[in-house]
């Protein structure tokens, strides 16, 4: 729940679409013992060196590219390889960003590492200060909301860092949870003035209270968009108590289902929601049949977030959690 708690917060300086992951310390790193790079006709370049404790080079000193890769944690060996991605291909970014010099790559791995991994770009050929100022590192991960499908978040290490973006060397690092797709982008902050302004809030109640051993409980969650414009692409997210199991789920408007990750989580495609409107979604749940219980003595908790590809005037209304006994 904690994980969902900070995902909001992460919103609020850059866009709806993506979400911000700002490392402001340095961490220990296991060093990736063997890198090869492929360009997009698929030529393999060897690796730099043999030593298997020093961070490979990918690409050449002097010309945009990844220059190194390192896990934070390596329990097992294994090639790393770096491929580039068309930037054609790559459709889906945020809101007023765009693939800088064609910087966009896959990296796959063979070694058994944690992350998070340190990526350094080179980006040799930016000239102007405010150009660079406005690159960021882009990686594609599971989204938190809806883990079945995947968001760009921006990885981006920041200041004070000792690895945050420097002009004067022309790197810049991102610091991805998972190894995969990876770009880098230029950023126009501008463009988000073009996305539609709403509130999005949330609200829970729960019947009944307390909860009855071997009864339903039911949890009623009320979106409502207070505007000024209409919000599209809502997401509803709800968690349950682990202690309770899910009987089923229904939206007034859009579609639901539990996430493949979790059972206690109802994931809802509310759509587009118009100014002033209201969506309602209902789950259905009861406490697990080998729950130890006692009546009065164990407290239960539903949350829950809702996001939209809108700008948001007041994030602070877009959850809610409900505690009952």
């Amino acid at each position: 729940m904690r994980k969902l708690l900070l995902f909001l917060l992460l919103f609020g300086s850059f866009s709806l679409a993506i979400m911000i992951g700002v490392h402001s310390q340095e961490r220990s790193k296991s060093k990736v013992p063997r890198l090869t790079t492929d360009d997009v006709s698929g030529t393999t370049h060897n690796p730099t060196g043999n030593n298997e404790n020093d961070t490979k080079a990918v690409q050449p000193s002097g010309k945009d590219g990844i220059t190194s890769i390192a896990f934070k944690e390596l329990f097992k060996a294994g090639e790393t390889k770096v491929t580039r991605i068309n930037p054609g291909s790559v459709t889906d970014l945020p809101t007023g960003c765009t693939v800088y010099n064609n910087l966009a790559f896959d990296v796959t791995t063979e070694a058994i590492a944690s992350g998070p991994h340190t990526i350094v770009f080179s980006v040799a050929s930016v000239q102007d200060p405010n150009v660079f100022a406005h690159l960021r590192v882009l990686s594609r991960e599971r989204n938190i909301l809806d883990p079945a499908t995947t968001t760009w978040i921006d990885r981006t290490v920041a200041p004070p860092s000792k690895s945050a973006p420097d002009f004067a060397n022309k790197t810049i690092t991102g610091k991805p949870d998972e190894l995969g797709q990876i770009v880098v982008v230029i950023f126009d902050p501008q463009q988000m003035d073009k996305l539609p302004m709403a509130d999005l809030s949330v609200q829970i109640t729960g019947s009944p209270d307390p909860v009855v051993q071997g009864e339903n409980t039911t949890y009623t969650f009320t979106v409502r968009n207070s505007g000024p414009q209409e919000a599209p692409d809502v997401v509803f997210n709800g968690v349950v108590d682990t202690d309770m199991q899910v009987v089923s789920m229904a939206s007034s408007q859009g579609d639901c289902r539990q996430s493949e990750q979790s059972d206690s989580t109802v994931i809802c495609h509310i759509g587009t929601l118009s100014t002033d409107r209201m969506v309602t979604v209902t789950v259905v749940t009861k406490p697990r049949p080998n729950l130890a219980y006692s009546k009065g003595k164990q407290k239960y908790s539903a949350m829950s977030i809702v996001i939209s590809k809108a700008r948001e005037s007041n994030y602070t209304n877009n959850q809610a959690r409900i505690i009952s006994k």
